[in-house]
């Protein structure tokens, strides 16, 4: 492994630059950034994979992803290997909660042996995901598999340092992985701070910090309004207003919604905008007649 740690020291540095000025350029979130460092064995792709990479490249997941399958149609099924890689990366992206599959064909790629660069990158991808599930075990088996099988210097120092990230997470995973802690630290010189902030991954937010708004109206929908039966006399309601501004305007909703409290005897008062609704009769007041001025 030393031998490994020695050639990718040896391998063109125009290739690696290349890569950290185009992450430079597009760093858009951390798992964006790790992947178009990841592109260096895109670029050198057949003619038909170009579109696709430089898609993936700019973010345009969907995109990418119908020329991937573009691809495979075309191949009848038998679509490149690279191709069926960056179709796996993309739906990664697409959506983050449904990865099974995705790990599965992932998995797949990782154990094929005709492209070796493809297995290294898919199994780089499926250790990013079980790191993010709490896997780290898992997680440092993959990374390792790409650190020991990548002939590609961005990927082994990025593989290499992501294991590090992971042992130094779990350290009693390092009396279990000697060889590989000391295979590791033979690279640990060409590791840049830069390195450091892609290889982490980004922590998975929690329900209320993903919906906040969502979450307090499901608690007050199904704990507080069964007990208090019906009360607002508005539509939408303010439960619905307040989920509704702060999907439009974050966390400008609450006070939007503490505005509405106070207007609300008013609009009862003088009965403006009337409308029928499940057979009663409630006043209109939505949230665009109060965001006036938040728009350009």
């Amino acid at each position: 492994m030393v031998r490994t740690a020695s050639r990718a020291l040896n391998m063109p540095k125009n290739m690696a630059q290349s890569t950290i000025n185009r992450i430079s350029r597009r760093k858009q979130n951390g798992i964006l950034a790790v992947i178009a460092g990841m592109l260096f064995f895109y670029t050198s792709f057949a003619q038909e994979l170009d579109l696709a990479a430089q898609l993936f490249s700019e973010g345009r997941w969907e995109a990418c992803n119908r020329e991937c399958k573009r691809a495979e149609i075309m191949q009848q099924g038998s679509a490149p290997l690279r191709i069926q890689l960056l179709g796996a990366a993309c739906a990664i992206r697409m959506n983050p909660a449904d990865t099974d599959k995705i790990k599965d064909r992932l998995t797949a790629l990782s154990m094929q042996t005709q492209d070796v660069e493809v297995a290294a990158g898919a199994s780089f991808e499926k250790a990013r995901l079980l790191w993010q599930d709490d896997l780290p075990r898992q997680a440092l088996d993959s990374f390792a598999f790409t650190f020991q099988i990548t002939t590609n210097r961005q990927l082994f120092l990025m593989a290499a340092c992501s294991a590090f990230l992971v042992l130094d997470k779990n350290q009693a995973l390092k009396t279990e992985y000697p060889a590989l802690v000391q295979q590791i630290n033979t690279s640990r010189a060409l590791w840049s701070g830069e390195l450091f902030g892609l290889c982490r991954p980004k922590k998975k937010p929690s329900r209320f910090q993903i919906d906040p708004a969502g979450w307090f109206v499901h608690f007050y929908r199904s704990q507080i309004s069964p007990a208090i039966g019906q009360r607002c006399t508005l539509e939408p309601s303010c439960s619905e207003y307040f989920k509704q501004a702060t999907a439009r305007h974050g966390w400008l909703g609450v006070p939007m919604i503490g505005d509405r409290f106070i207007r609300e005897p008013d609009v009862n008062k003088y009965k403006t905008k009337p409308v029928l609704v499940n057979g009663m009769v409630r006043y209109a007041d939505p949230v665009n007649d109060h965001d006036f001025w938040m728009k350009k």
